[in-house]
Formats: C-alpha cells, structure tokens, sequence
C-alpha cells in the first residue's frame, strides 16, 4: 500500500506531483549588493548587462503609506518612475485596530520580506548592438542534475516589466537571433514566446524543456531556460521571481538526480 498525498497521487508507485524551484538564485541576489549581477545567472553573447536592484523599482514592491507625501517622503504616482528613494504609491488604504505592523505604518511585508534585502529584481538591458544572428540573451543557472530517456520537461514562470523594447523566453531565446512569437501555445515546451507589453507588470507561466535527456555537465541545457533579445532592438526589461520546476514523467518512469556534489551549468 503506498502513501497518498492531499493531491491525491500515490508515492512509491510514481512520482507525486510536488514540484520545487531548480534556478540556483530565484531571489536574483547578488552577494557584491544592488547594480551587480545577479549570483548564478550570466549573459550569452555580446550587448547584454544583467544587474540585481531593490524591488521598489518600477514598483514591483513598495511601502504602504496613507497619501503620496507621507512623513516627508514623495512617492510617485507613476510606476515607471518608481525606485527606492521614491517608490510607487499603490492609493488609499483603509486601517483598522491592529493594521498598523507592529506600531509602523502599513507594509507590504511584516517586519521583512524583500524589503528587508531577503530578494530582489533584475534588471537586463541590451544595447541593440550585434548582427541579426547574434546571441543576445540572459542565462541562470539550476542546482540540479537529470538523467531521463528524452528532455526533462520544464514550466518556467516569472513576472516582467518592460521599460523599452521586447525580449523572449522560451526554446533558445536569443540564441543565433531566434526570437518568439506572440501567439505561441504556452503548453508547447518547445514554443518561444516573444513579449512587447510595455510598462505594466505581467505574469508569464509556460511550458519549457531541458536541451537533452542528460543534462549533467551539459551547459547548453540553459539555452531554453532564461531570456533572449532581438538583434537590433535595444531593450530595458526587469524579471522578478523566476521559477523553474521540473515535471513528473507521466509513463511512471523515474527522471534520475545525480550526485549532488555535480553543480549544474558548470561542467
């Protein structure tokens, strides 16, 4: 008799359907602080710089305050001047006993949370530079090693805010000039998708893949798993927690982790 969980799946049997984050550095920290990149991710080719920043920026995150002017600090009203000395002011908010965190004002997070430097955001900009089959894209690395009988199958998801441009996710985003399209089925792991929506914080959740079935020591499984630009079209784009989860073969059988001593991307 196996052990069923509270999804219903059966463990020992298959795999139960619970899936974790494989970026090494969801949380785009950089351990040399804000406007360095990012430990963990990198850039492929030429034009690209990647640099971690608070999350006031472009107000993805804030302080929640009762008017715009609020104890000598201006908040802009317009999102995409947000930035950590002037974050966005998300309106009125109505308080009650006990809405106050901890005798502060209203927070997004209690005492924490981002705005404690627990996480941040990436900044990625791309100077437009490069011929029209440059690769041009912006690469992260996983701590995770599969051996399967075909490519692991991926869902990749992260919310981002273009300031200028566009960018791609996807199958080889930004690699030898690829780029997306913007009807692509987000249920393909082999689709690209291409994303022009400007000055707005969106939420993207699509299908993706590893490059091979064997991925140990193999870098160029990272070519599906980042962001990619389009030669020529120079671009301002913030990523804010990207996520990456393996899924479970649905024949039964096993996708095999390999020594955890083997860091993944780096062979």
């Amino acid at each position: 008799m196996g052990i069923i969980t509270s999804s219903g799946t059966v463990v020992g049997d298959k795999y139960s359907n619970v899936h974790e984050n494989i970026y090494w550095n969801s949380k785009l920290i950089s351990s040399s602080g804000y406007g360095n990149a990012p430990d963990k991710w990198y850039t492929q080719g030429t034009g690209v710089t990647i640099t971690s920043e608070h999350p006031y920026n472009k107000g993805f995150s804030t302080v929640y305050v009762p008017s715009q002017n609020y104890n000598g600090t201006n908040h802009t009203t317009t999102i995409n001047n947000a930035t950590p000395s002037a974050p966005h002011w998300k309106g009125s908010y109505t308080t009650w006993s006990g809405a106050t965190n901890y005798g502060g004002v209203q927070n997004s997070s209690l005492l924490g949370g981002w705005e404690g430097g627990e996480g941040a955001i990436m900044k990625m900009v791309y100077d437009g530079s490069g011929a029209s089959n440059s690769t041009n894209a912006v690469r992260a690395k996983i701590w995770k090693n599969y051996f399967s009988a075909g490519a692991v199958k991926y869902r990749q998801s992260f919310f981002y805010y273009i300031e200028s441009g566009k960018f791609s996710s996807g199958s080889f985003a930004g690699y030898n000039g690829y780029e997306g399209g913007t009807s692509e089925n987000f249920e393909d792991s082999g689709a690209r998708h291409l994303f022009t929506n400007l000055q707005s914080w969106t939420y993207i959740n699509h299908a993706a893949q590893s490059y091979l079935g064997a991925t140990a020591g193999n870098n160029s499984q990272n070519y599906l798993n980042g962001f990619g630009f389009t030669p020529g079209t120079a671009s301002v784009v913030w990523i804010a927690i990207p996520g990456l989860t393996a899924i479970p073969r649905t024949d039964g059988k096993t996708i095999n982790i390999t020594s955890s001593v083997q860091n993944i991307g780096e062979g």
